[in-house]
């Protein structure tokens, strides 16, 4: 078991209400509670993307039910849909979301919510395009410190 290792920590992240925090951590044990799962999948220097609802590419997402806590199922289903096997799926890390006080603009439960990533050595089946890790509009992802050592 890998972690958990603290890779980033972004006090007063933007994305996030006032006096919170986001913590990037490498771990292949996901934790809970899981809202997102994320499947990442690399070749040549270039992740796998699909565009989000607003247009934005981002890695493959599937939202967790309150039955999978950890993730895993939704993990397992969503690398089924993309590269059409879950052998070989393992855990990344996680999107640690710290906020202490609940907003009218923020979706997710307090005090903390996690966010998942995984892997998979595998092709993607489905729909999308590979985009360059070391450019470009990913290093603006909240995972993105998850594989930032790993930039070339």
């Amino acid at each position: 078991m890998v972690g958990p290792e603290v890779v980033a920590s972004i006090p007063a992240a933007p994305w996030l209400p006032p006096g919170a925090r986001a913590e990037v951590v490498r771990s292949s044990a996901p934790r809970r509670p899981t809202y997102l799962v994320r499947l990442l999948l690399r070749r040549d220097g270039a992740a796998f993307c699909v565009p989000r609802e607003t247009g934005v590419l981002d890695l493959p997402t599937r939202e967790v039910g309150a039955d999978d806590p950890h993730g895993r199922d939704a993990a397992r289903r969503l690398a089924v849909d993309v590269v059409g096997t879950t052998e070989g799926l393992r855990h990344v890390g996680y999107v640690e979301n710290v906020v202490p006080a609940s907003t009218a603009d923020y979706p997710w439960p307090v005090p903390r919510a996690f966010f998942s990533v995984w892997t998979v050595d595998a092709a993607p089946i489905a729909d999308g395009t590979w985009v360059d890790v070391a450019g470009g509009d990913l290093v603006q992802r909240h995972w993105f410190a998850l594989i930032a050592d790993s930039v070339s």
